[in-house]
This record gives structure tokens, C-alpha cells and sequence, in this order.
């Protein structure tokens, strides 16, 4: 007898999430994924880790190649697929082979958009030193063309934009990211939460320029000079970065004959307009939304998985309007309707100095959106009120510092609780994980279960699920980051020792209390730490500056 043969267009996370839950349900199908990279499955969140060189490409894999072999998995990789021919239910691939299929499933993800500016294409391709910032490729080129960069501009202020502007800092470039928009991270924050991330990222050596947009790349002898914008500044470069955001990938299927508009239009299922073509992740519209995180895209593997195997008992209804990532460092989460409006009011903490912002808006006594920067704790809790609808006004005056009896404690919370939104892992399946292989670490639950693997926002919940699960027998790690290699100690120390010992330059600050030469990285951040401190009254140092200004206004003078 014959296996039913699936064809899986994709070798992304979305793609192979669905297989991993396939394989669950059964193990009588031919499975054949064809993938555009030459990569094994990674973890796409994570490539910001690899570009600060705090983890190496490896380290980022998901599914090896002997995972592929173990399940019976055929993977074409570095193959991309010209064709989807429906009714001869066969796809063909650019180098024409031909691949027969009963089921297809489509996981195209997504493709980065590149705004209309003058000089970043040269015969059809980005001119060598510009760079989108969307694959394990994408990021490898940027670290070796950051070994012999100075200056780098990041096109985009959202959370990709950020992760490439930190992550180049840290490769030791000088960074300005540039942005259209009045405030960072626009569709995730307010005003007053953007601007508290502003002045984090201002602190790790990264210049912010808002309301610009870019207009022409400026080159000579075919080498980037800089980059001029719409407002007839200009500013130095030989690196761009382009990072404005991203658009489902739905050629192939539109070609196809494929129900497409934003993405591939799929229901509950996963399901296309067509029998046994299904659709997951950031590709796909479902009831006219498309998602651009990880925690709806594992919600829509497993419907997939389920009506592939063709059970179709799971359903996938959509998924809260949020956001729960780190960026820059710093955990942030908005959910729901975040902006308030009519008919809604908000209560706010805010702390600038510690870079701690938490906003609820509240609409007719109930919970409708949160912003959480830098103290995301009641995220689950703050998210189950949101869902359920729940009356809160009797725990006004204490929802927000969590005293409230509707702020639930990790350990009231149901198995069924996502914990980690990021790879979709629930509180039963990491205390299942935990006492079946002895785990006792936060590690080792990573290890086994890929939670807390991408943002890490879920650590505090998940140690606090082995702090219930072993009691005493568990210890918590409390590891604080330094501020950079040149000067082993947090941020807040740095802090208190320049105020205590009246330091007043980068040069001193790196005398007494680093390696005497610092970096590019981190001369920056000092310099910003000092006029935080000290506004102008504090010795000012060239190579801790971030933008060159006589290259400028070089620039505006003379028009070139």
C-alpha cells in the first residue's frame, strides 16, 4: 500500500512545527519539505543572538539532520519551488523537478519589505554593504561585512530594527537607526513607554533619529558613503541595514490559483479553498488577520497537524491582538487594545529611571489592553482578565500592583496556561517535563522543552513552576549581565561608581573602572551615561560621540 505523500513548501519554524505534531498522530505518511535555505530548521527568533555574537549559528538549530533521517523526513534544502500546479497536484521547483503530492502544505512565511529608495539596487540586487536582516544568511553577511564597518544606519525602529542596531553595536560599529515614525516600536507601544525604550537604547551606544525617512543611498565608486533623507539631512555610513518590516509571502500560491489578500485566506483548519491544501504561519490571513510572532503560528500548527492527519478535532480561532518579546534587553508586552480611546480610561505606573513603564486601560469595569515594560510579571494574569472579560472594578486600586485576588500566582494558574508564548509550551507540559527527566534548572527545562529559548520573558514563570515542583531542592541562578567585556559590571554599578567617584570622561570611567581602552560598543554608552548624569557638565570625547557632524554638515554644504 501506497503512503499518502505531504508535500511541505517551507523548512521554517512554522512548517516543521506542524510535522513535529503531525508525527504525533501518524506515522504512515511520506513526508517531503522543500526548503529555499541550505539550512536545517532554526530558530528565526534568535538571529539577533547570533549577530551580537552572544550565540553562534549552531547553537540556534532546531531540527538537525538527523532529526529529518530519524522520522523518515526527505529535505530538499537550498531548493525554491516555481510552481504549485493544483488540479496535476504536483509542485515544481526552479531547477525543474517535479514533486507529487495528495496533501500540500504551504509555509512560506514571510518576505522583508524594502521601501522605494534611490540607489540600493544594482541590476536587480541590493548593492553590496545594504542588507535585509530576515535569515541565517541575511546575518552571517552582516557579521563580516561589520569586521571592516565604522558607521552603520538601521533603516526601521521596530523590534527587528532594534535587535540589528543592538546587535551591530555589540560587533563594535557605531549605530544610528533612523525612523519614520515619531516613537519606537509604534504598534506595540505608546508615547511614554517608546520613550523610556529610546533612552534604554540610547544608554547601549545606539543614536535615534525619528520623523526620517530615507530617500537616496549616497555612493562613490560604487562604495556607500551614507545615506540622505527626505528633510535634506545626510549622515555617514558604509552599512544599511533595512529592517521596515515584513509581508506574507503569497506569490506562489496567488499563482497558483490559491484564495490569497494580506496572505493565503485559510479557516479553522488551516485549510486553503482547496481539498488537502493547507496553509500555516506568517503567509497565511485567518478570519482577515495576519500574525507576525511565534505563539499564534505553534496554535496554528497543531490545527494543521490535526486535520492533516485528518481528524480535524482542533480548531484555530485567532489569537489575542499582543505582543511578549525582550527587546533590547528589556521584556515588554502589549496586549489588546493598549491605546484606549473613547469610553476608556488608564491606569499608570511609570519609572524612567529604571526603565519600568506598565499602563491598563480599562473600558465599562472591565480589562481591555496593558503595556508592560521592563516588569512583565502579571502578563499571565493581566492576559487571562483580557480573555475572559472578568469585572475589575472592585481591584482597581490594587490591579496594578499585582495585590489584587484576580492577580494569580503562577501556581493557581491551570495546566492548560501557555507559558511560553514564544514556542506555545504550556505549564503542563513543562511540569510533566520536569518530573518525568528530573530536571531542576531553567536550562535544562529550555533543553528539553524549547521553552524559553527565544525572548525569555517566561523565565521568572518557569522558575517559579520548579520552585513549586521541587521546593527546596531548587536553587535560583541569579546571573547579572554585565555592561560590556571592557568593563565587567551591570550598568547600575557603572552608575553608582562614576556618580560616587565624581567621574567626569569616558577615558576615566574606563581608567578606573575598566580595561583602559574600551570599544566602539561601549564608549558610546558611557558618553551617554555621563550627560545623563551631568547634562553638559562632563569632558566630551570624539570617538565616544555618536554621529560624525562634520560629515554632515560636509554634506548639506556642498550637496553631495
Amino acid at each position: 500500500m501506497n503512503k499518502e505523500r505531504l508535500i511541505v513548501i517551507g523548512n521554517g519554524m512554522a512548517g516543521v512545527a506542524t510535522v513535529e505534531q503531525l508525527l504525533t498522530k501518524r506515522q504512515d505518511m511520506k513526508i517531503t519539505i522543500i526548503g529555499n535555505e541550505l539550512h536545517v530548521n532554526y530558530n528565526r527568533i534568535l538571529l539577533s543572538s547570533v549577530l551580537s555574537g552572544e550565540m553562534g549559528p549552531e547553537e540556534i538549530i532546531l531540527n538537525s539532520q538527523e532529526w529529518y533521517e530519524k522520522n523518515g523526513i526527505t529535505l530538499h534544502s537550498g531548493v525554491s519551488v516555481s510552481n504549485i500546479n493544483l488540479k496535476g497536484r504536483f509542485i515544481s521547483s526552479e531547477c525543474g523537478d517535479s514533486f507529487p503530492f495528495d496533501k500540500l502544505l504551504i509555509a512560506t512565511g514571510s518576505v522583508p519589505f524594502i521601501p522605494p529608495i534611490k540607489g540600493i539596487y544594482s541590476d536587480g540586487k541590493l548593492i553590496p554593504g545594504i542588507f535585509t536582516f530576515r535569515s541565517l544568511d541575511d546575518t552571517n553577511a552582516m557579521i563580516q561585512w561589520a569586521k571592516k564597518s565604522r558607521k552603520a544606519i538601521v533603516i526601521g525602529g521596530g523590534l527587528l530594527g532594534i535587535e540589528a542596531a543592538v546587535g551591530l553595536v555589540n560587533q563594535g560599529v557605531d549605530v544610528t537607526m533612523v525612523h519614520l515614525m515619531d516613537r519606537l516600536m509604534e504598534m506595540q507601544l505608546d508615547n511614554a513607554g517608546a520613550e523610556i525604550l529610546r533612552k534604554e537604547i540610547s544608554r547601549m551606544g545606539i543614536h535615534t533619529l525619528l520623523s526620517h525617512c530615507a530617500e537616496e543611498v549616497i555612493t562613490h565608486d560604487n562604495n556607500i558613503e551614507g545615506l540622505r533623507f527626505s528633510n535634506g539631512k545626510a549622515y555617514e555610513a558604509d552599512m544599511i541595514v533595512i529592517a521596515t518590516g515584513i509581508r506574507p509571502n503569497i506569490e506562489l500560491a496567488k499563482n497558483a490559483g490559491i484564495t490569497t489578500n494580506k496572505g493565503i485566506i485559510v479557516n479553522d483548519y488551516m485549510e486553503t479553498g482547496h481539498s488537502n491544501i493547507f496553509a500555516v504561519g506568517e503567509c497565511v490571513e485567518h478570519r482577515g488577520k495576519v500574525y507576525g510572532i511565534v505563539a499564534p503560528l505553534m496554535e496554528q500548527a497543531k490545527a494543521a497537524a490535526d486535520a492533516i492527519a485528518g481528524n480535524y478535532s482542533v480548531k484555530y480561532e485567532g489569537s489575542l491582538s499582543g505582543t511578549r518579546l525582550k527587546v533590547a534587553g528589556i521584556p515588554l508586552v502589549s496586549l489588546g487594545n493598549f491605546k484606549g480611546g473613547l469610553g476608556c480610561e488608564e491606569i499608570v505606573y511609570s519609572d524612567p529611571s529604571v526603565s519600568v513603564y506598565k499602563k491598563l486601560v480599562v473600558s465599562g469595569g472591565r480589562l481591555v489592553g496593558t503595556i508592560l515594560l521592563g516588569d512583565i510579571d502579571s502578563y499571565n494574569s493581566y492576559m487571562e482578565l483580557i480573555l475572559n472579560q472578568e469585572d475589575i472594578s472592585l481591584q482597581r486600586k490594587t490591579l496594578l500592583t499585582g495585590e489584587s485576588r484576580n492577580i494569580k500566582s503562577v501556581a493557581s494558574m491551570p495546566d492548560s496556561t501557555t507559558i511560553c508564548g514564544c514556542k506555545g509550551i504550556t505549564k503542563g507540559a513543562i511540569i510533566k517535563a520536569i518530573e518525568e527527566h528530573g530536571l531542576t534548572s531553567l536550562k535544562e527545562v529550555s533543553e528539553k522543552t524549547t521553552a524559553c529559548t527565544s525572548c525569555k520573558g517566561c523565565a521568572p514563570q518557569i522558575e517559579q513552576i520548579l520552585q513549586d515542583v521541587l521546593g527546596g531542592e531548587f536553587v535560583k541562578q541569579d546571573i547579572q549581565k554585565n555592561f560590556c567585556d571592557c568593563i565587567p559590571m551591570t550598568w547600575e554599578d557603572i552608575h553608582k561608581n562614576v556618580i560616587t567617584g565624581g567621574m567626569k570622561s569616558v577615558s576615566e570611567v574606563l581608567k578606573v573602572l575598566g580595561n583602559g581602552s574600551g570599544c566602539p560598543g561601549c564608549k558610546p554608552g558611557i558618553n551617554y551615561m555621563l550627560q545623563e548624569i551631568y547634562i553638559d557638565d562632563y569632558e566630551k570625547e570624539s570617538d565616544a560621540l555618536f554621529l560624525n557632524d562634520k560629515f554632515n554638515a560636509n554634506v548639506q554644504k556642498d550637496g553631495t
